[in-house]
């Protein structure tokens, strides 16, 4: 509930940031490659668009950026092409969070019976997880499982490393919550060759700007924030905070369970050990 809470949260400010550049002067202008929110141009950046049943929020071609977007069942938040990054997607009966296609993180998805939280397939890290009959808490399978636990590909949630990004961020084989890696993409970030939220510096990819009169809205110069970006920043960086929070108590509670259950087991086991005596 507190996702799609969330969820709706940002539908409703991404409607809201729709109807502020409708009403500023000169908005959203092309310049060559440089584009603008709400437009489509030689990278189709869309905002807010519907084509058929896919709804699209600052997607971007090039690097495939997509807030959630549906398609068919699939939702997916900030979702980059190169590192195939999704938040909050749902494929069928799958739901995943911050999921990226080349080691395959995952985090409390449900595929069938299998419940997942913090998974990665390479080192098949897996915590909490039921399929078909066997429950396991905390179970290691290849290559140090723990749920929020650093292993050897170094998965964290929302850290700083030495490509330095910022919050929700990886770097190399670093891993972690929210985040992209080779194309060093973040939320409200400048990292690598300087891709921010609603901007991007190689493309000059902006959002809620006019060029043609100095007439600005949200906008970043250089690596000068404005401090209504900044707000935004913190606001989205506090949700994640809060979601994560929900996550980690969700898992506690999962933990819990599991190990009132294999205590249950156990006490079968044992009564069923007597009675056989």
């Amino acid at each position: 509930m507190k996702q799609a809470v969330a969820r709706n949260a940002a539908v409703t400010q991404a409607v809201a940031r729709r109807a502020a550049v409708k009403r500023a002067e000169s908005s959203c202008e092309t310049s060559g490659s440089q584009e603008c929110s709400y437009e489509t141009s030689s990278s189709l950046e869309r905002s807010c668009e519907t084509s058929g049943s896919q709804e699209r929020s600052y997607e971007t071609s090039g690097s495939q950026e997509c807030s959630y977007e549906t398609s068919g069942s699939l939702e997916r938040s900030y979702d980059t092409s190169g590192s195939q990054e999704r938040s909050y997607e749902t494929s069928g009966s799958q739901e995943g969070n911050c999921e990226t296609s080349g080691s395959q993180e995952r985090s409390c998805e449900t595929s069938g019976s299998q419940e997942h939280s913090y998974e990665t397939s390479d080192s098949q890290e897996r915590s909490y997880e039921t399929s078909g009959s066997p429950e396991r808490s905390y179970e290691t399978s290849g290559s140090q499982d723990c749920s929020y636990e650093t292993s050897d590909s170094q998965d964290r949630s929302c850290e700083t490393s030495d490509s330095q990004e910022g919050s929700c961020k990886t770097s190399g084989s670093q891993e972690s919550s929210c985040k992209t890696s080779k194309i060093q993409e973040c939320s409200y970030e400048t990292s690598g060759w300087q891709e921010r939220s609603y901007e991007t510096s190689s493309s000059q990819e902006r959002s809620y700007e006019t060029r043609g009169s100095p007439e600005r809205s949200y906008e970043t110069s250089g690596s000068q924030d404005t401090a209504m970006k900044q707000a935004v920043a913190w606001s989205a960086a506090m949700k994640q905070a809060v979601a994560r929070n929900a996550a980690v108590t969700q898992a506690v509670a999962r933990r819990a369970a599991v190990k009132r259950a294999v205590a249950r087991s156990a006490a079968m086991k044992q009564v069923a050990a007597r009675a056989q005596l």
